[in-house]
């Protein structure tokens, strides 16, 4: 039997609301224990579940439309307040905001930077196991922006 995309979306979501209602997720339903409580659920929407607004205070307001949930966002797609949380990666997918290509000097000075913090690479893995690297690369683009 083949599932289409939307199908098998379709299945997944109606299982979990199952599950979430019978922890006691559902619709005016208070939680039924401490583990339903604390935690949060998220399931994958399309762009086309949230309306988004630029206001002239220069914050972002996306309102979810199926739950009317509304958060206010800053610039860069970073939370400011509201019942809707997303991740700033999502806010800016919804948005259409991209980071800003690095130039050739920013490019340069991250390489020089990078090359630095290779001596204290090991102190990067130990206080981020199995990301130093990546965080090492990061941060050492954030330096060169700031350049």
């Amino acid at each position: 039997m083949k599932l289409t995309k939307q199908q098998l979306k379709q299945i997944i979501k109606e299982e979990l609301e199952k599950v979430l209602s019978e922890r006691g997720f559902g619709e005016g339903e208070p939680a039924k224990d401490e583990f339903s409580k604390k935690r949060e659920v998220y399931l994958e929407e399309d762009a086309d579940d949230y309306s988004t607004e630029k206001l002239s205070n220069g914050l972002i307001r996306i309102r979810k439309k199926d739950s009317g949930l509304v958060g206010l966002y800053n610039q860069d797609g970073s939370y400011k307040s509201g019942d809707l949380r997303l991740s700033k990666d999502k806010v800016n997918k919804l948005v259409g905001i991209k980071e800003k290509k690095l130039t050739k000097p920013e490019k340069k000075e991250k390489e020089k930077i990078v090359t630095g913090m290779k001596k204290n690479k090991g102190d990067f893995e130990e206080r981020y196991p199995g990301r130093g690297e990546e965080v090492m690369y990061a941060t050492a683009t954030k330096m060169a922006k700031k350049k």
